[in-house]
């Protein structure tokens, strides 16, 4: 994967990129806290059959934050990050928050979105205690273990951004755990896939349901 600089609307956006760019493109967007660089394996991969760009949402790892954190402002830049790149049809694979963001690009720019897939997205409101939280991201971080180049890649990229950009990380989180995107879901117009891992302690199997039930699809779990 090579490392690239982008500069959308006045603002650095910083991605990884591999693979032919005759190829059919795919987008993936990060996690809450995280960064493109956890997914560099996977893009290495993927990039073997098609074009795989991931890019630093903003305000995290090396990408410029935003004015305010909204989803639709972040999808806003994505869109016009993905007009800068030329790619004017793409596979978006969604992760967490990137799910977020990726469902408001499905609003904003349908006719850009080839596929849309989300894989425990944010989107449904989850009710829990700051302290509920942090037992779910310890619980989760000790279900990583046994693959620790993941379980490092994970921890480091979400040190260095709540070291980095602290208030960003803090506005994002109350963004993720509270935003109801369900209501949009069924008014998206793009082929959806959704996809939810049991083993997940953000986001409960209750809220996959409401996504799938909201999005009148099968949840590949």
């Amino acid at each position: 994967m090579e490392k690239h600089w982008s500069l959308v609307n006045g603002r650095v956006v910083y991605y990884l990129s591999g693979g032919s760019a005759a190829n059919q493109a795919i987008v993936l967007l990060h996690g809450y806290g995280m960064t493109g660089w956890v997914y560099e394996k996977l893009g290495t991969l993927l990039s073997q059959n098609y074009f795989v760009v991931i890019p630093d949402l903003p305000g995290f790892g090396k990408s410029e934050g935003l004015p305010e954190a909204k989803l639709e402002q972040i999808a806003e830049n994505l869109i016009g990050f993905l007009e800068k790149l030329g790619l004017s049809k793409a596979i978006i694979i969604g992760h967490s928050l990137g799910g977020g963001v990726a469902i408001q690009v499905g609003r904003l720019s349908p006719k850009r979105v080839e596929t849309l897939i989300l894989l425990n997205s944010s989107g449904a409101p989850v009710k829990r205690s700051f302290w509920g939280w942090i037992l779910a991201a310890c619980k989760k971080t000790l279900k990583s273990l046994h693959r620790p180049l993941g379980a490092f890649r994970v921890s480091t990229a979400f040190t260095l951004n709540c070291f980095v950009h602290p208030l960003w990380m803090l506005k994002t989180f109350h963004v993720v755990v509270n935003c109801d995107l369900l209501a949009e879901l069924p008014s998206l117009g793009v082929l959806m896939k959704v996809g939810w891992s049991e083993r997940d302690e953000y986001y409960s199997l209750p809220v996959c349901a409401a996504f799938c039930s909201a999005a009148a699809v099968r949840p590949l779990i």
